[in-house]
């Protein structure tokens, strides 16, 4: 199943970002807009600790002159524990091992995911989208056309509903083992990035 996310605002919807939810229990998640990553940028963390665990925020740079840019970037969660960043022509740029269940459990979430778009004024109307496959479609509303939206993803525990702080519409799904919290807020106005927490 494949859940489009959109904005609304004056009566247009705009295609914002994407979660795709396989049948063995792997998790993606993308951007529809291009997004920046730095320079040359890889980076392997097969390293997992139980105990004295520490989160690594991957903030990438929207300066297109300390980036470069890639087409359709996704991270994807391989359960039980394989973390990747891929882009078109499946070139992985960040991989890394990560019980993320054991985390949860342990802490109650685990911040994995954010996408930010374009403002919406430069984004093109949504005129419908893939039929082809399973789709489920969430829409939240958006209050101006000079602000981006910041997708978050994150891994909370089973049953939870507790909103991200600040966000303007979340969204809970349960898929296999996991439940993903996903979250739309309204920003300043930014170029297409991306980033990613890292448990190690």
């Amino acid at each position: 199943m494949v859940l489009t996310l959109y904005a609304y605002l004056d009566g247009k919807s705009y295609r914002i970002g994407w979660i795709s939810l396989q049948p063995n229990g792997d998790i993606s998640g993308g951007l529809n807009d291009r997004a920046f990553v730095a320079r040359e940028f890889t980076a392997q963390l097969f390293v997992w600790s139980v105990f004295n665990r520490v989160r690594v925020a991957y903030l990438v740079p929207d300066d297109p002159k300390a980036a470069r840019p890639i087409d359709q970037p996704h991270l994807t969660f391989h359960v039980p524990a394989y973390l990747h960043l891929t882009s078109k022509g499946n070139r992985v740029t960040f991989e890394a091992i990560a019980d993320i269940a054991l985390a949860v459990d342990q802490q109650g979430e685990v911040p994995w995911v954010r996408f930010t778009s374009r403002p919406l004024s430069s984004l093109t109307e949504a005129k419908g989208g893939t039929r082809d496959i399973a789709q489920r479609t969430v829409e939240f509303a958006a209050t101006a056309a000079d602000r981006s939206i910041e997708l978050a993803v994150d891994f909370v525990r089973p049953g939870d509903t507790t909103a991200l702080t600040g966000a303007n519409h979340c969204e809970w799904l349960d898929h296999g083992a996991c439940r993903l919290r996903i979250s739309a807020t309204e920003c300043a106005p930014q170029r297409p990035t991306l980033g990613w927490f890292h448990e190690s």
